[in-house]
């Protein structure tokens, strides 16, 4: 017996010291970026029935893959750009499948190769990102190298997304990010190229061009990264544009309103009166979290009515509020200081975008989370507050039953917590030296007792 244990302490050891070694920690970024994307494709890929690519974009690809290019650019959805990003990849899915499979076969083998490209990007961004951990080299350093590859290619809100039936939101958050660490590394043409394909997409991601734009201090530089921005979007767009002139109202791809769609979890929903048709059954109040308000025999499921104004608002509001918050930036922060926060910029104007969007739902949150992770991989720590992040948005969407939360418990538990969180994320971004300076004085009393979870977060025991 003895020999058996002493041959474990020697095999432990003998483990403990393989991991010492740098490949170690490369290893282990690779196999959670692997864990990731498996979680994507095998849990939110399983099919596309009843999701919003099943209504917005099967039309589309199926034409694609019939070899009617004309009809497939004509039926592109507001996010036509990252499903033309994403078509090469549909194109060799569904090749993949053989001339013989069923047409369904084919269908469900291009929406599930459609997430390839933004999952190849994601992995190359963690693998950057992993670099960038100051955490040693032993088994607790391969351990976050794991944890953070695994967040930025497959976190619990990239899987929500794809679930949703939006494999292309992993593509889109992986332009912005790899956008805004160009724009810190200063390679401001580069990165305003990446911010333009970006946003052109998917629209959301506009909110991301002032931020790459925060990281250029000439202006000289500044006009060439509009340009090159204005022309990386409009090749993207122009061929959906044109052919979709004269079928269309052309500006699709640009909807700026959110009319006809009011949704739980945001600032505008308790300005919504009551719906007196709102029914308290459970089958309301499991559909009550996401249905549409389209219709009015549909309105007994909504249990309040979105005000008029809304709609017009919503997505301006998100707009403006990213401009706004950069420009603070650009006063409060001095030029040489603007890089090291970016990412933490990113992360702050994605998550006030899920609080004040009417349409808001679960994987709003990627680009929120993925920024949020790869700022604190970039100053070197593990990324605990990403992962704190994903769960809380997880557990909020997928863990909380729809049979006890009314949309408006729902809705309150949620700005509870969710506008805290923007705040703070506002307040260090802005005034780093205080929050920096509280946070001090409230961990320095928890590293002293809990030495072990102080060591296992990244920060020295004291």
């Amino acid at each position: 017996m003895s020999a058996v244990f002493s041959f474990s302490r020697a095999r432990r050891a003998s483990l403990l010291a393989a991991w010492n070694l740098r490949g170690g920690v490369h290893l282990s970024a690779f196999v959670g970026a692997f864990v990731g994307a498996a979680a994507v494709v095998l849990y939110g890929l399983r099919s596309y029935a009843f999701n919003d690519y099943e209504f917005e974009t099967l039309a589309a690809a199926q034409r694609l893959l019939a070899g009617d290019l004309s009809g497939f650019l004509e039926r592109l959805s507001a996010y036509g750009g990252a499903t033309l990003l994403q078509a090469p990849a549909m194109l060799a899915g569904a090749a993949l499948g053989g001339e013989g499979t069923y047409a369904a076969h084919q269908d469900l083998s291009a929406y599930r190769a459609s997430a390839a490209p933004g999952l190849v990007l994601s992995a190359v961004l963690a693998m950057v990102l992993v670099r960038r951990l100051r955490l040693g080299e032993g088994a607790l350093a391969a351990g976050w190298a794991f944890v953070t590859a695994a967040l930025v290619v497959g976190s619990p809100v990239a899987v929500l997304a794809a679930e949703a039936g939006h494999p292309e939101e992993a593509l889109v958050v992986a332009l912005a990010l790899a956008a805004v660490l160009l724009a810190a590394a200063d390679r401001p043409l580069l990165a305003a190229a990446l911010v333009g394909l970006a946003a052109a997409a998917k629209p959301w991601a506009l909110i991301a061009v002032p931020v790459v734009l925060c990281a250029t201090a000439d202006r000289r530089t500044l006009l060439r990264q509009l340009v090159v921005c204005a022309v990386a979007g409009g090749a993207l767009l122009a061929p959906i544009l044109a052919a979709q002139h004269g079928h269309r109202d052309v500006a699709a791809p640009l909807q700026s309103t959110t009319a006809g769609i009011f949704k739980p979890d945001n600032l505008f929903w308790f300005a919504g009166e009551r719906n007196p048709r709102w029914s308290a059954t459970p089958q309301a109040r499991q559909g009550g979290v996401q249905v549409h308000d389209a219709r009015p025999e549909d309105k007994i499921f909504a249990q309040r009515l979105e005000p008029s104004w809304v709609g017009r608002v919503s997505h301006p509001a998100i707009v403006l509020a990213a401009v706004v918050l950069a420009l603070i930036y650009l006063r409060r922060r001095p030029p040489a200081d603007r890089g090291d926060d970016l990412l933490l910029l990113l992360a702050a104007v994605c998550w006030w975008r899920c609080l004040l969007d009417s349409w808001n739902a679960s994987y709003y949150a990627f680009g929120a989370v993925g920024a949020l992770v790869a700022w604190q991989a970039w100053r070197g720590r593990p990324p605990i507050l990403g992962l704190v992040l994903a769960l809380a948005v997880w557990v909020m969407f997928r863990v909380l039953p729809g049979d006890v939360f009314t949309p408006d418990r729902h809705t309150a538990v949620y700005l509870a917590w969710a506008v805290p969180a923007g705040i703070l994320m506002v307040a260090r971004l802005l005034a780093p030296e205080r929050v920096g300076g509280l946070a001090g004085r409230v961990g320095r009393p928890l590293v002293g007792r809990l030495p072990t979870l102080a060591r296992i977060a990244g920060a020295p025991a004291r």
